[in-house]
């Protein structure tokens, strides 16, 4: 239930900028339309949503395909879709009124003129099917664009590190800031193109028309880059107020060394900054400008309230991505922090293990027992085991397991009649991970601490069981003696980041290695009852 409901969480948050799309053009629909009922205000919404349902399906079904399927039907459907808004001819009770709309003629005017009347039955007739507005398809476009983004955001390609890299710098704060300016520089360079001599006929249509863009190519060029200049003063300010004046001032200085800095760079680069923007073509036309006074003086009070606000704004959103970024970079330490100590505690079991098994080794060659090359063979398959798998984070539940049989089977040749190992295995156990060499430091104890001094025979008893939610039980029950290691016995269980007690290395080990794997049931107890210790320790699997 936890994961389908991170997976609807997720799937919200795809869909939010999709959804914003869809209210920004039915709102701005009804408001060129000049519309005043409500009922009129619902059905411009319900025909938003109901164009853009193949949108909202292809973001749907990133969150429900593997890649790179559902990439592939999020692009093909976005694609297909746009290609067939832009260009067929819908019926008019589909579309969205964008565009505003001219004055209707009096009712005097069309009885007074029949011809007119004929006219405008005509002109209905002829748009009943109509394209829908490009602005709005745009609109759609880019909720899409931007809801798919965030998805592959959010679940990056696991074995593609490069993949995921690209996308953390795509959504990074700059790529995002010149993203934003760069829409700008598009919409507003479309916007002038469609009025002519823009400086002078204020105020201008919130239009863009993709035709005039093609057959206008040169002065679309012109006026992008001016606007792409205005743009690169913007993106400048941005820059030195998060890379000089938080991060080198306010980060070491304090709040106030930062106002003062802040107020100094105002000061001195607003009218510079406003003159070079006066230099534009655009800014030579009329008495109007671009700059925030919209006069031709760098020096005007309005420059430097602009440049104020400016920082004001953006030094939250820089603040919010800082910590963010911060946070992101701890919680990447730690992360290295936690795999290196798991690491050196692999290191510290294989010596142990390997050292037992070479003293089982041994005593076989002194006594020359025929089992000493079955004997080396078992410890062969425990050893390429050890030095190809034993570093993985994670190994198949199923070669852990042929890893235990492997090393009891070694145990058994050993003892023969003075232990009895009994086992009792899981039914199935494909599917599951299992972090490497955690089993047989319980059975390592067993021997060394109990079968080894106990008196012959005696008896072990091994179990795991796997229960319906994916967690491994494993017990282990072995003879136990008032000596050695396990001398003076307390009942200890480790959870989460207890710590363990005084029982031996391998213990120790064990406990600390549950602390750092992930899941809720990881646990480890330990006790001596009747003379017999019994150590359980549970697991949450991972799947494969």
């Amino acid at each position: 239930m936890t994961i389908a409901l991170k997976m609807d969480r997720g799937l919200l948050a795809s869909l939010l900028p999709l959804v914003a799309a869809i209210l920004l053009a039915a709102n701005l629909s009804f408001v060129n339309e000049q519309a005043q009922h409500g009922s009129r205000f619902i059905v411009l919404h319900l025909k938003a949503i109901l164009l853009s349902v193949p949108y909202l399906t292809s973001v749907g079904l990133l969150s429900c395909l593997h890649r790179p399927w559902g990439a592939l039907v999020w692009f093909s459907v976005c694609l297909l879709y746009s290609l067939f808004l832009f260009s067929a001819n819908l019926p008019s009770e589909l579309l969205l009124p964008f565009s505003a709309q001219p004055p209707q003629p009096t009712a005097a005017s069309i009885v007074s003129s029949a011809d007119s009347l004929t006219k405008l039955d005509s002109h209905t007739k002829l748009d009943s099917h109509t394209k829908l507005d490009s602005q709005i398809v745009w609109f759609f476009i880019v909720g899409a664009l931007l809801g798919g983004l965030h998805h592959f955001h959010k679940t990056p390609s696991s074995g593609n590190v490069k993949s995921a890299l690209w996308v953390q710098r795509v959504f990074s704060l700059d790529a995002m800031v010149a993203a934003t300016l760069f829409i700008w520089v598009i919409g507003c360079t479309g916007i002038f193109l469609y009025t002519p001599d823009p400086m002078n006929n204020q105020p201008l249509a919130m239009k863009v028309d993709l035709n005039q863009v093609v057959g206008e190519f040169d002065r679309f060029v012109a006026y992008f880059f001016q606007f792409l200049w205005l743009a690169a003063i913007l993106f400048f300010i941005y820059w030195v107020n998060r890379y000089w004046l938080i991060r080198r001032v306010l980060s070491s200085q304090g709040l106030i060394p930062y106002a003062a800095t802040a107020l100094v760079f105002i000061l001195l680069a607003t009218p510079v900054l406003s003159a070079s923007a006066l230099l534009l073509p655009l800014n030579t036309q009329s008495s109007l400008t671009l700059l925030p006074s919209e006069n031709s003086n760098a020096f005007d009070l309005d420059n430097f309230r602009f440049m104020f606000a400016f920082l004001a704004v953006t030094m939250p959103v820089i603040l919010a991505f800082e910590r963010k970024s911060f946070d992101a970079t701890l919680a990447r330490v730690e992360k290295d922090k936690v795999r290196t100590e798991l690491q050196l505690l692999q290191q510290q079991i294989n010596p142990h293990f390997l050292f037992n098994t070479l003293n089982n080794l041994y005593a076989l060659t002194l006594e020359k027992s025929d089992r000493a090359p079955t004997s080396i063979e078992h410890l062969s398959n425990l050893l390429r085991y050890t030095v190809y798998k034993g570093q993985q984070e994670w190994v198949a539940l199923e070669d852990e397991l042929a890893y235990v049989n492997d090393y009891l089977a070694l145990q058994g040749l050993r003892y023969q009649s003075d232990c009895e190992i009994n086992v009792s295995w899981p039914t199935c156990n494909k599917g599951y991970q299992i972090p490497p060499l955690l089993l047989i430091v319980l059975l390592e104890n067993a021997f060394k601490h109990g079968i080894e001094k106990a008196e012959k025979p005696s008896v072990l008893n091994v179990s795991i069981r796997i229960d319906e939610c994916g967690v491994l039980h494993f017990s282990c029950q072995s003879p136990y003696l008032a000596e050695g290691a396990l001398s003076q016995p307390e009942h200890a269980i480790w959870s989460g980041s207890q710590q363990a007690s005084q029982t031996g290395l391998g213990l120790t080990n064990v406990a600390r290695r549950l602390s750092l794997l992930p899941g809720e049931h990881n646990t480890l107890d330990n006790d001596v009852i009747e003379g017999t210790w019994v150590a359980s320790l549970t697991l949450d699997l991972q799947p494969c």
